[in-house]
This record gives structure tokens, sequence and C-alpha cells, in this order.
């Protein structure tokens, strides 16, 4: 089983977006009565934020957040799509993953790029 991402980013522009997030990226979640949104996303069951007001805004009201990005995982979108989504039948529409997909995706990822500790409770949070 491939473990390994691999992407079409230069590593020029890697280098750069991975300055950018160390620094902390400004991003929006969107809730409705408090609750998380239950749509599964894309890339299967997670939190999910925007930096766009707009699309953050379509799953109710906005709270803004910086998320600090130690070791991220740089994919175009026809990547992460092709390597992530495909890989994992994570796309949205698709009601009930499976629970060995999703554990099957954590562990994949989580291996190729492990986590850190937890920083500071929000509006901060390292990922």
């Amino acid at each position: 089983m491939q473990t390994n991402f691999s992407t079409t980013i230069r590593p020029a522009r890697q280098a750069q977006l991975r300055r950018r997030f160390a620094a902390g990226l400004p991003v929006f979640r969107g809730k409705q009565d408090g609750r998380a949104p239950s749509d599964p996303g894309d890339f299967g069951q997670g939190t999910y934020y925007s930096t766009s007001k707009a699309r953050a805004a379509n799953y109710g009201a906005l709270k803004p957040f910086t998320i600090v990005l130690t070791k991220p995982l740089l994919l175009t979108v026809e990547e992460a799509y092709t390597q992530i989504a495909d890989r994992y039948g994570t796309i949205s529409g698709v009601a009930g993953h499976p629970e060995t997909v999703v554990e099957k995706q954590r562990s994949e990822i989580e291996n190729k790029h492990p986590k850190f500790p937890e920083g500071p409770k929000c509006p901060q949070r390292r990922v």
C-alpha cells in the first residue's frame, strides 16, 4: 500500500507556503446553533476551516481562527483529490463512510505527517 504523497509544487513555492502556514493562517468556521456541520467533507471526517468568509458562512455563524500548520501536507487541488479523496472514497455526498476507511485515511496521513502536541486552545490551533 502506497503511503507517500507526491506533489508537483516546486520546492521554492513549498518553502514559501511552509513559512506562511507556520506564521499562522487566518481562517473561518461556520456553526449553526453551536453545532458543527454534519457534512463529512470531500476528505472525510474532520474539522474543516476556510480562508473564504463566504464559504464558511454557508455553514452558519462565522468564527475567526488562526491555524498554525507546523508540518503541512502540500498538494495541488488535483493531487489532493487523486491521492486522498479518490483513494479513500471520501467525496462529499457519500453519507456514512465506514469507520475502516476513516481509520485507514487517518493512519496513512499520520504516519507520513505525525501530529504535534496541541498548542493553546482556539482561536489558535496547531495542526
